[in-house]
C-alpha cells in the first residue's frame, strides 16, 4: 500500500534544556507510522559519554488526554521497530565532540509498515497527541540545541483500519533485587502480538543479571516459556536470526574507553577508521551495553564507526512471539512471568504489543 509523507513539525529548535514536548496529532487522519527525529549537538569541548537514546527520556502518544495508544523509552520502542520490520532504526548515534546526535524513531500503528489493516485512525477521538519527556545532559551537549522534526505517514488510497498495535512498557523496574525472583503481572485486555523484556545493565552479562524466565498462564497449567536465560536468547536466534548488525555509531575512540552501543551480547564488531590515519582500534567485546576501545597510539584519537554484531539489540530479549496469530490473553487467567535474578541489573523492563481492535 503506498503513502504519503506529511510532516506535523520540521526543524523546530527548543531552547529550554529538558522538559515534555507537545504535539497535535493531525484531526481525522489515518496514520501508518510517526517518525520523531530529535537532534542534540555535542560538546566541542568534551567526547559525548552519554546518548540521545537517554537523553530522549519516553515517547507517549495520548487520545483524548489519558487513553495511551503508545508509551516507549527509545530502546524498547527501537527494539519494536526492529521485531515488526527486521530493520535497525535509523538513528545517527555519534559519541563524538562537535557532532550532531540523532534519534530517528519509527513509531508503527500496524502491525508492519503499511499495514493496510491496522493504523491509528485519529478521527475516531476528540484528540491525539504526542509527548516526548527530554533532559539534555549540559555535560555532554551544548545548551539549547534540542531540534525536532515529525512526520507521519498516510495512505494514499482510501483506507478503514480494524483497529491499531498499541505498543507500551508494563513496568520498568530499577534494580531489582539479587538473588531473588522478580514477578511481573502481563495484561489480559487485549490479544497480544508480542511482549518483551529489556535487560539493561552497562557492566555485566544479562546471562549473569538473569539466570531463568518462567512465562506461565492460567497459574501455571500453561507454559509460554519456562527454562534457562540461555536457552531463550538461543531460542530468540532461531526467531530473529543470527548475527544482528546493530546500529552503526560514530566515535572519537580513545585508549581504554568503553563507549555504549546499545546491545545486549554483541560476540564481534564492524570497526571503520574514518581518517587516514596508522592507528589501529581494537575492539574487544565487553560486558554488557559496552565494549572496550584499545588505541595503539597513547593519547591520539581517531574518529571510527563502530557496528556490534550479535545477538539482544538494544538489551532486549522477546519472551512471546504471536506475530503470526495474536495471542487470545483474555481468554487466559493469571498471565505473569517470573524472571530469576542472579545479580542484580540497572534496570527490567517488560513491555508488550496489544491488538487493539476498534476503538480504545
Amino acid at each position: 500500500m503506498k503513502h504519503l509523507l506529511h510532516y506535523i513539525k520540521k526543524e523546530v529548535s527548543y531552547t529550554s534544556n529538558s522538559g515534555v514536548i507537545y504535539l497535535d496529532l493531525p484531526k481525522d487522519a489515518k496514520i501508518s507510522m510517526l517518525m520523531l527525529d530529535v537532534e542534540m549537538y555535542s560538546s566541542s569541548t568534551i567526547d559525548v559519554t552519554n546518548s540521545i537514546l537517554i537523553c530522549v527520556e519516553k515517547i507517549h502518544v495520548l487520545l483524548d488526554g489519558a487513553k495511551i495508544a503508545y508509551t516507549m523509552q527509545p530502546e524498547v520502542g527501537s527494539y519494536d521497530y526492529f521485531l515488526r520490520t527486521g530493520k535497525m532504526p535509523p538513528h545517527d548515534l555519534r559519541s563524538r565532540a562537535a557532532s550532531f546526535d540523532v534519534m530517528r524513531l519509527p513509531i508503527l500503528f500496524g502491525r508492519y509498515e503499511g499495514d493496510p489493516e491496522y493504523g491509528l485512525d485519529t478521527g475516531l477521538y476528540g484528540s491525539a497527541a504526542v509527548e516526548i519527556e527530554y533532559t539534555l545532559d549540559t555535560t555532554d551537549y551544548d545548551t539549547t540545541t534540542t531540534n525536532l522534526t515529525a512526520w507521519i505517514l498516510v495512505p494514499v488510497e482510501p483506507v478503514s483500519y480494524r483497529g491499531f498495535i498499541r505498543s507500551r512498557i508494563i513496568e520498568d523496574k530499577a534494580a531489582p533485587t539479587a538473588s531473588s525472583v522478580h514477578t511481573v503481572e502481563f495484561p489480559s485486555t487485549f490479544p497480544l502480538l508480542a511482549a518483551f523484556a529489556r535487560l539493561y545493565d552497562l557492566d555485566e552479562y544479562p546471562t549473569t543479571n538473569v539466570t531463568d524466565v518462567d512465562f506461565q498462564a492460567d497459574q501455571g497449567r500453561s507454559r509460554i516459556f519456562n527454562g534457562r536465560i540461555e536457552d531463550l536468547i538461543r531460542m530468540n536466534d532461531l526467531i530473529l536470526g543470527h548475527d544482528i548488525h546493530g546500529c552503526r555509531m560514530f566515535h572519537q575512540a580513545k585508549s581504554d574507553d568503553y563507549p555504549s552501543t546499545f546491545f545486549g551480547l554483541a560476540h564481534s564488531y564492524d570497526v571503520e577508521v574514518f581518517a587516514a590515519s596508522n592507528v589501529v582500534i581494537n575492539v574487544t567485546s565487553w560486558k554488557g551495553h559496552r565494549c572496550k576501545v584499545d588505541s595503539s597510539v597513547g593519547s591520539t584519537t581517531a574518529p571510527v564507526w563502530i557496528t556490534p554484531i550479535g545477538q539482544m539489540p538494544f538489551g532486549c530479549l522477546l519472551l512471546g512471539d504471536w506475530r503470526d496469530k495474536p495471542y487470545d490473553a483474555p481468554a487466559h487467567a493469571d498471565l505473569k512471568c517470573d524472571f530469576t535474578i542472579g545479580t542484580s541489573l540497572d534496570f527490567l523492563t517488560t513491555c508488550v504489543l496489544e491488538v487493539v481492535e476498534g476503538v480504545l
